[in-house]
């Protein structure tokens, strides 16, 4: 391994191959790639099942389907759509004119999950949208069909450091999962034995066409769709996250646009209370997976014809809202106290 930003694998633990717990293959979530131990690790691992740690360099993949699982300290929170990231790397430093390797990094952590985690997974996310975020450890672990696991990364002090919720569209007719990153401090390759309790299929589907809008004092009944909303941590001085919001930008049929241009007009002009809303994100049979609530919310653009329609489209308007607070009220089975 060469280069500049390459690290030597026989100087740590921890695997530099890129990539390791790999990606979904599908949008399902069940064909993923995954990363086997070969035979002389599996059987250095812990009789009886659970972890120990790898030895430098020993842990070398290749690709198979396979299942992607989460855990939060020592329990599982269930089986997510891809995982990725924890690699090992260092900067190239110079020093005096002499190149040196710096101190160690390891990239972030990304998941794709659905609905349906664990408890102390939801509540991890929903604090932290909060700004109550606080680190955990945790392991990804990559298994077979059979769910038993092949590959482990063990990640240490974590803190949760983006999440993106998708494009909530009228049109889309394909699954969609909730994206979350999140930084560890360190994170270890680890042999691990034993076989995976629960299923896949405990997860619950969600399609992107199933939300609901609701902003107080506008006509929510004709949104086709929020573009992704993306919140992502600024670090704090003391390295605490706080989370920023992003912007929305909603698109709604020109039918309903009268009460959105009354508000424009007073808010524009003469800068009249902001408002609050909610984003519902809906399962087949209309049940609540999650509730995403808006606070201080202006507007400052509408486009009452944003693209030109034909005699066969509805003609549409786009708003562009600026959003002070996310919280949620609802992620999965969890639902915070305050």
């Amino acid at each position: 391994m060469d280069g500049e930003g390459a690290l030597n694998s026989d100087l740590t633990a921890t695997s530099t191959r890129r990539r390791l717990l790999g990606v979904a293959a599908g949008a399902t979530g069940v064909a993923l790639a995954a990363t086997v131990l070969h035979p002389a690790q599996a059987a250095a691992a812990t009789p009886g099942g659970g972890p120990s740690t790898a030895s430098a360099g020993g842990v070398r993949g290749t690709t198979s389907s396979g299942l992607f699982a989460l855990e939060l300290g020592t329990v599982q929170q269930g089986f997510v759509h891809s995982a990725d990231g924890g690699d090992t790397y260092a900067d190239v430093v110079r020093v005096g004119g002499q190149k040196h390797i710096g101190p160690i990094k390891y990239d972030d952590f990304s998941i794709n999950f659905g609905f349906g985690m664990g408890q102390e997974f939801e509540r991890w996310v929903v604090e932290a949208v909060a700004q109550n975020g606080s680190r955990r450890d945790g392991t990804l672990l990559a298994t077979d069909f059979t769910r038993t696991v092949k590959s482990a990364r063990a990640f240490h002090q974590a803190l949760i450091t983006k999440l993106t919720i998708p494009a909530c569209d009228a049109s889309s007719r394909t699954q969609g999962s909730l994206a979350l990153t999140f930084a560890a401090q360190t994170a270890t390759d680890v042999v691990w034995t034993g076989t995976l309790t629960g299923s896949p299929s405990q997860q619950k589907t969600w399609l992107p066409s199933n939300f609901r809008l609701e902003i107080n004092g506008l006509d929510c009944t004709r949104v086709s769709k929020i573009e992704a909303i993306t919140m992502t941590a600024a670090p704090n001085v003391d390295g605490t996250p706080t989370f920023e919001f992003p912007n929305l930008a909603i698109t709604f049929a020109a039918s309903t646009l009268s009460s959105w241009k009354t508000w424009f007009d007073a808010f524009i002009v003469s800068g009249t209370v902001e408002k609050s809303g909610t984003l519902t994100l809906l399962a087949a049979n209309r049940t609540e997976l999650a509730v995403l609530r808006f606070n201080n919310v202006g507007i400052f653009r509408l486009d009452p014809d944003p693209e030109s329609a034909t005699a066969d489209t509805i003609v549409k308007a786009r708003a562009e809202l600026y959003v002070g607070g996310m919280r949620f009220t609802k992620l999965g089975s969890y639902t915070p106290t305050t």
